[in-house]
């Protein structure tokens, strides 16, 4: 079977849990005999392709995979970056194509799944019920969210393609380009959910937020991510004496990293450590970590690490005992739980969407409300009154080579259906 992945940005990009996923995917897929794999990235002009990566550039992606796909005539295109284009340009040339939904940035247009009052959004998107979150991340623009309502949509959208033509003015042109970034949203979802052949939601939240959003369920399979085959090594000793959480993540807001500071410092006297580990790539997240480090490193037991290769990553995690994952957003899935997991940890979490599908309360975690600082300092102090002294025995996750040969049974299903809908 001959497979295409295409992903946006370099294939060894390290940024987030997606592409990290599609790195030991792409590895297990090569340990399948039957499989034949190929991967495209859609790159900047300043960024090379990488040896065995065929390279794509980001203004032409579309034009250019067409292009590719007539060469290489896959049997099927497994889409996890650049999702339209990708199902665009299969539907055009008649070959299958499954998205996996790897961030609620495939429907939302601030691409984190948070209202206006930074809770995980249960809503579809509209014009109506994303405007007022489009301007709350705009510094100040909330407070001209009743007049922007009054505005008629297309007029709207019409004042924004004016605006893009002209030179970008602070706190105006986002303001004024508002309605232009929802409709291409929506216009870029609606091109994944009408072209594309089938779609995977890693978490029972991510389907119900696509098919709340218009996506058929006969076309949307729940398939949760693998994780690393179980690590060397055991549950780390003296957890009864100086408890370690960790965090593993980047430093933004969506994941919660505040709530958990906050939470941490008020565990009083404790002789519990909480080790941080990751890194903050764009202004937005240089700036939130600069706050946190501002509020809290001096604070005592807190360590941050910074962002590590996953090698060394492995190593300086493996005395630690649980790991911390304070989300306020919508998780997908949650890669880093599933490797805590596979590790012989306990995770704590926030019912964040990914949590639920990995941890069971009191079996090898703990599950407390998002944004809450009050329900984490309290399942923190009640975890250090009674500490686990042993790996949890619960572990749900498959390892890649089994997720691999899932999604291989999922691909020949779909091919065989798009062969019974052909007229040929």
């Amino acid at each position: 079977m001959n497979v295409l992945l295409t992903i946006a940005g370099p294939f060894s990009a390290t940024y987030g849990g997606g592409q990290v996923y599609v790195r030991r995917l792409a590895e297990a897929m090569a340990g399948q005999p039957e499989i034949k794999l190929h991967i495209a990235a859609a790159l900047n002009n300043s960024t090379a392709a990488e040896a065995g990566v065929f390279g794509l550039s980001t203004e032409h992606a579309e034009d250019e995979l067409r292009q590719l796909l007539r060469k290489l005539r896959p049997d099927i295109v497994h889409a996890h970056g650049i999702k339209a284009a990708t199902a665009r340009a299969c539907k055009a040339e008649g070959i299958p194509c499954v998205v996996t939904a790897h961030h609620g940035g495939i429907i939302c247009p601030t691409g984190a799944m948070l209202n206006e009052d930074n809770r995980i959004c249960r809503t579809h998107a509209s014009h109506r019920n994303c405007l007022l979150c489009v301007l709350c991340n705009i510094k100040g623009g909330r407070r001209l969210n009743h007049f922007c309502r009054r505005i008629p949509p297309s007029l709207y959208r019409m004042l924004g393609i004016v605006a893009e033509k002209l030179p970008f003015i602070p706190f105006i042109t986002p303001i004024v380009h508002a309605a232009q970034q929802i409709y291409r949203k929506r216009r870029e979802w609606l091109s994944i959910s009408r072209c594309s052949s089938h779609i995977i939601a890693p978490s029972t939240a991510m389907a119900d937020t696509l098919c709340r959003n218009g996506l058929p369920q006969n076309r949307l399979t729940v398939l949760p991510h693998g994780a690393p085959r179980q690590k060397d090594g055991c549950y780390p000793a003296g957890a009864d004496t100086c408890l370690r959480f960790y965090f593993v993540g980047r430093i933004c807001r969506e994941k919660g990293l505040h709530v958990l500071l906050a939470a941490f410092a008020k565990l009083g006297d404790s002789t519990a450590e909480l080790h941080i580990f990751g890194g903050a790539v764009t202004r937005n997240e240089k700036r939130y970590q600069f706050e946190l480090l501002r509020q809290y490193i001096h604070r005592p037991h807190i360590y941050w690490h910074g962002p590590q290769a996953e090698d060394k990553l492995d190593i300086l995690t493996q005395k630690c005992h649980i790991l911390v994952h304070p989300a306020i957003c919508m998780e997908v899935f949650g890669l880093d739980m599933a490797e805590a997991l596979a590790a012989g940890k306990w995770v704590l979490a926030t019912r964040c969407g990914g949590a639920e599908m990995q941890v069971q309360d009191g079996q090898n975690g703990w599950l407390v409300e998002p944004n809450s600082v009050p329900e984490l300092v309290s399942a923190m102090q009640r975890i250090l009154e009674a500490p686990p002294l042993n790996s949890p025995a619960c572990h749900i996750s498959n390892t890649f080579p089994q997720h691999a040969e899932q999604l291989c049974k999922l691909y020949h299903r779909i091919i065989q259906n798009e062969k019974k809908k052909s007229p040929h």
